[in-house]
């Protein structure tokens, strides 16, 4: 493994929010993008500037157990979309390493080869696959504590921010001989308000967050304490209140 970097061509950056970076994706003239990537060729943009695979296997370093691996929902690459850089691609192949917190992009060359690249944590600003929109915690301007990595957006209104993040545990096993690992998943849901990310396990822990609407949160913890739907849909009809309260001001 080595890191590649290349002169680049470059297009005007964009400038991302936590607020506004899925409209920017859906807004973006993909088709104008998608042509420049062509005409240009993608080893020729930011998206090559990263950790190449050079062939010995150092991204692929692991023998799993039963049909476990370190990838979010499967082993496959996922087509998607990355900013990068500030630049946005799209119809990438992008694939996320949880276990580490790091993608790996499958692009062509211009030998028209597929290699691995596993581009810089730090520029990433988000990315999209499984129709799922991740965000790079650094770029949200709140207090991290002890918070990194990528996050998943669960919901995205005025007033606060729902967010998952997934991990991965593994332990070692042994099979005639061979070390495997046995992956498991982990996730805990994020609420970003008032510029601070808030750890929610269940409906409860937002009576401290939301004391004033208390009897609403009473009303949706006779269902699922845990359910991500119920969570969210909670939490959609406290923004709905708060955002009448402010009117009525």
């Amino acid at each position: 493994m080595y890191i590649v970097c290349i002169a680049m061509f470059c297009i005007s950056p964009f400038l991302y929010s936590q607020l506004d970076f899925e409209n920017d994706f859906r807004n973006t003239n993909v088709d104008l993008y998608s042509w420049f990537d062509k005409e240009v060729g993608l080893e020729k943009t930011v998206i090559y500037n990263g950790f190449l695979d050079d062939g010995d296997g150092y991204f692929e370093k692991d023998r799993s157990f039963e049909n476990t691996n370190r990838y979010y929902k499967q082993f496959d690459f996922f087509d998607g979309s990355i900013v990068y850089d500030k630049q946005l691609f799209n119809n990438v192949k992008i694939k996320y390493d949880v276990f580490e917190d790091e993608l790996l992009l499958n692009l062509k060359n211009s030998n028209n080869n597929l290699i691995t690249i596993q581009p810089i944590n730090n520029k990433v600003d988000s990315f999209v696959l499984n129709s799922q929109y991740f965000v790079n915690i650094d770029n949200l301007t709140v207090e991290k504590g002890n918070y990194k990595g990528y996050l998943k957006l669960l919901l995205d209104n005025e007033n606060f921010q729902l967010y998952k993040k997934h991990l991965k545990s593994r332990i070692e096993k042994r099979s005639s001989n061979k070390l495997l690992y046995q992956f498991s998943d982990r996730e805990y849901n994020l609420l970003h308000y008032k510029k601070s990310l808030i750890k929610i396990k269940n409906i409860r822990n937002l009576n401290k967050i939301f004391p004033e609407y208390k009897s609403v949160i009473r009303e949706y913890s006779v269902k699922d304490k845990r359910s991500d739907s119920n969570i969210i849909d909670l939490l959609k009809k406290i923004n709905l209140l708060m955002n009448k309260k402010a009117k009525a001001l």
